[in-house]
This record gives C-alpha cells, structure tokens and sequence, in this order.
C-alpha cells in the first residue's frame, strides 16, 4: 500500500498578475504524482535472525532509482516512535533488487519503509517486524496431568534475541545458555528438561513425571523455571496419580 503525508507548500512572492504561488503548487503537483509512480513500483522483504533484520528492496521500473530506509517502533493505536534512518542512498536497479541490515536492541513491532531522497513527504513499502526480547513460558497442558501409561504433560516456550551485553549488538543468530528445571514445594531439584545452549524460537518438550534418576515422583504441586542469563520465569503445575 502507498501512504501519503499531506504537505503544505507556501508561494513565493508573485512578480506579475498570474503569482508564482500558482507555479510552484502546479510543479510540486507534478512532483508528487512522479513520486507515486514510482513508488508503486518498489516492494520491500525483509527476515529477521536473531536481533538481526536483513531487507530486499524490489524496483520493478527499468530505471535505476535510489531510496532511502527508515524504521519506526509502533507505540500501538496507529502512532510510532520517531521515525530511524536504516540506510540512505540505496541504489535499486531495474527490475532488481538491493539488501540492507538492521539491528535491533529493544523488543516490539517495528514498521520498515522508504522514501525517495527528492520526495520525502512520501512513504511506501512499508513492512513489520516483530522482535522479541528475552523468553516466555507458557503453561504445560494438561494441567492437572496423569502421568499414567506413558501421558506426559507438554511444555512451550521461546528464547527471544538477547543482546550478548547492555547496550551492545548480538551476534548474528544469537544463542542463549538454557535450563528448564522441575523442582517440588520443598525447593529440591526433580528433573532437569533443558540445559544447553539455544538459538532463538519457540520450543516444547514433554514431562513424564519421572526425575533424573528415573523413578516416578509422587502426585503434587511441581514448579517449573525456565531460565537464560539474567532472566528467570517459573509455573506451576500438578500432577495427579491414580
């Protein structure tokens, strides 16, 4: 889709009757509808590993046309952030393509687009993004859940791209050390599900009710943490046996 921005032109001072107010709204009209042909023509992708965002830029003209790139964060409810220069002077060319890479530090949804350096007022080839960081852990289902003739209970979560430090930027497809642990009310330490290293996704992974050492717990309340460094998220769940 191609968005328009309104602008406001204010005319020169006229030197005879005609007014050169007329002149220049009828020339930055004609700007303006150049610009929308050739925006329509342009189409972005974009793919996102890890915190890393890589971009195609499409021009189905058969003229080279140079582009500029730009991202904005969605604050929700139609309204963004300020608007963050990507890459400047992308040149596209006929009936081709060009890349470009983004980095991001902070999760949320994200919006991509260009303008044409000489027709900024313009945006188009607009595309999101949505970049997670850190991790989440769902609730295991069933819940409450029998652990009889080989039912487990099933486990989801993900692992967001984390920067490898405050305020620096991952490492292309970054990976993250993992645990996934059951422990009961007293606190001890049951079953270990997870523990290694992970790239970024979602993950599930079942529990049978049996602990490291191989033998059946007992029914009751379970908790189990999900945990990256720096972050730690824990659940509780029940199992029941007959």
């Amino acid at each position: 889709s191609t968005r328009q921005a309104v602008s406001v032109f204010r005319a020169g001072s006229p030197d005879n009757d005609l007014g050169w107010g007329i002149i220049d709204t009828y020339q930055s009209a004609l700007r303006s509808d150049s610009a929308v042909g050739i925006a329509d023509a342009f189409s972005m992708a974009v793919s996102l590993t890890g915190n890393v965002v890589r971009g195609s830029v499409f021009n189905g003209n058969s003229t080279a046309q140079s582009v500029d790139v730009f991202r904005h964060k969605s604050l929700g409810g139609g309204s963004y952030e300020e608007d963050v220069t990507v890459a400047r002077g992308v040149v596209v060319a006929g009936s081709s393509s060009s890349g470009f890479e983004d980095r991001l530090l902070e999760g949320g949804v994200y919006e991509y687009f260009l303008r044409l350096p000489d027709n900024p007022e313009y945006i188009f080839g607009e595309t999101e993004v949505t970049f997670q960081y850190g991790i989440t852990l769902d609730q295991s289902a069933p819940n409450p859940f029998s652990a009889v003739s080989g039912n487990e209970t099933v486990i989801r979560y993900s692992i967001g791209g984390v920067p490898a430090a405050p305020g620096q930027p991952a490492p292309i497809g970054t990976y993250s050390d993992v645990r996934l642990e059951i422990f009961d009310v007293r606190g001890a330490r049951v079953a270990t599900l997870v523990d290694g290293i992970q790239s970024p996704g979602e993950y599930t992974i079942g529990w049978n009710g049996m602990s490291d050492t191989g033998n059946t717990v007992a029914s009751g309340v379970y908790f189990y943490r999900l945990e990256t460094p720096g972050q730690v998220l824990t659940r509780k769940m029940v199992l029941v046996r007959p």
